[in-house]
């Protein structure tokens, strides 16, 4: 599990060993999500989902619902695809971390999805299948600093980008989860929930989640006082209630502490 091992030893290393994978630099967090209107090639959720029934091949539904995306853009003469999420924008603390994954065509993964509607145990169970059964993947990450500096959107890019520069194989397509995009020197397609409609997605997004809480359950040892091994660095009402005690740590901001009351309840 290199890229898990790797953000739990050095949250602001950059670069990571394995055969196919490697970790870019740390990072951390924002309360706010983008939305915005579906443009000219994205793909909307409605469309993504649609199952052809003649075409499943003994695959069940979900199963097969998960690779439409990714079949629509073989046939569109796409030969090598790479899925792309986040972790970590929407918590107070913590960096945000992204990965990216190429799956062979309709690899068999049970249980692959979102990664949001996982047990923390499932997701760990399927982080070393999809490490192992990946033709290429990356996780990338963008620290506290960062995200101060340039913004929670750009930061996410950023980490995005360190992903896709860890893949030991170059994608001629990379489907982002959400729908923002940016020129990462290669075609793009933003999907609306794309992490519950492509398979190649829904494994960045279980990366790139279990990566980011092995980091901030290493945190908690630094900083027990505030519970990240419990609530990650999300907004809860103990995490609130920390705030309120013993200020910010580190992992808020960098270098000096930001004003608590803007975590207020």
């Amino acid at each position: 599990l290199v890229g898990s091992e790797m953000c739990i030893r050095d949250r602001c290393a950059s670069g990571a060993g394995g055969q196919k994978a490697g970790v870019a630099a740390a990072g951390r967090r924002s309360p706010h999500r983008a939305h915005g209107k579906s443009a000219d090639g994205r793909i909307s959720q409605r469309q993504a989902g649609q199952v052809h029934p003649g075409n499943a091949g003994g695959c069940n539904i979900m199963e097969h619902t998960m690779w439409e995306i990714e079949d629509q853009n073989y046939e569109a003469g796409f030969k090598v695809i790479c899925g792309v999420d986040e972790a970590g924008r929407g918590p107070l603390a913590g960096p945000v971390y992204a990965a990216a994954v190429i799956l062979p065509p309709h690899a068999r993964i049970p249980g692959l999805n979102d990664s949001k509607k996982l047990s923390d145990k499932r997701r760990r169970e399927l982080f070393p299948v999809i490490c192992n059964q990946a033709i290429a993947y990356g996780i990338g990450i963008a620290t506290e600093t960062e995200i101060d500096e340039i913004n929670i959107l750009q930061a996410t890019f950023l980490a995005m980008e360190r992903a896709l520069a860890q893949l030991k194989v170059q994608p001629d397509l990379a489907l982002i989860d959400g729908n923002r995009e940016k020129d990462f020197g290669l075609p793009v397609k933003t999907i609306v929930k794309g992490d519950s409609l492509s398979a190649n997605i829904a494994a960045a997004s279980v990366l790139a989640k279990v990566s980011r809480d092995d980091f901030m359950i290493a945190q908690a040892e630094k900083y027990p006082q505030y519970g990240f091994d419990i609530h990650k660095g999300y907004g809860t009402r103990a995490h609130y209630a920390a705030l309120e005690q013993y200020g910010v740590c580190l992992l808020y901001t960098s270098p000096s502490p930001r004003d608590i009351s803007g975590y207020r309840m």
